[in-house]
């Protein structure tokens, strides 16, 4: 071998000889008990806290049940499925739907409804596409069916995408319909594709 190779040869052999060394860590202990607080994310709900709306919507002014409403329509609702609490809250909700005067609280309640579920919140859901005068509230109330993927809601929600006026009940109507996924729906729903509106042939073909 040259001196050049016998050179690198050398220093080959000096690395693979070399000690590794371990990496050292250095841990800051913090003094004092550990506390270890569970991670909360930003749409969760207590279960106090949904104690705390109930009373609200018991005893509050239509300020605080409003408040309470648009606090409850949370994905932490699910928590408390089965629960007696969610049957007490189910009945307070409904009842508020039907006869709150409060726009915000009648448009928030069928978005609260579809996250409890229920034959009850179902039928009372149907009714309110059906005979609603505010079209802002059963938009809410299709949107809800669509979530709960109500296969009895199926033909009032086809009578809106085909004869209403409001192209926002319309859109929200094949959304709606394509999430409970009827065959009946589908001839309907390939009918609208020839409509003036391009945003609801978009919803249809997402559908």
């Amino acid at each position: 071998a040259t001196p050049i190779e016998r050179r690198i040869i050398k220093n080959k052999v000096r690395v693979f000889q070399s000690p590794i060394r371990p990496l050292e860590k250095k841990f800051i202990v913090p003094k004092g008990p550990l506390i270890i607080r569970p991670l909360r994310s930003y749409n969760s709900l207590s279960i106090s806290e949904i104690e705390d709306y109930i009373t609200q919507l018991k005893e509050g002014s239509e300020a605080e049940k409003r408040d309470a409403i648009r606090s409850l329509n949370s994905p932490g609702l699910s928590q408390i499925e089965g629960e007696p609490l969610a049957d007490e809250l189910l009945s307070l909700v409904l009842e508020e739907l039907k006869y709150s005067n409060d726009t915000v609280i009648r448009r928030e309640a069928p978005r609260i409804l579809g996250r409890l579920g229920g034959e009850d919140v179902s039928y009372a859901l149907i009714e309110v596409v059906r005979y609603g005068d505010d079209e802002a509230v059963q938009i809410s109330a299709i949107e809800a069916l669509g979530n709960l993927e109500e296969i009895d809601a199926v033909d009032i929600i086809i009578d809106k995408l085909q004869y209403s006026d409001n192209k926002n009940l319309r859109m929200a109507s094949a959304r709606a319909l394509g999430k409970i996924g009827d065959e009946k729906a589908v001839y309907p729903l390939i009918r609208v594709l020839d409509d003036d509106n391009p945003d609801l042939k978009r919803e249809v073909i997402i559908s």
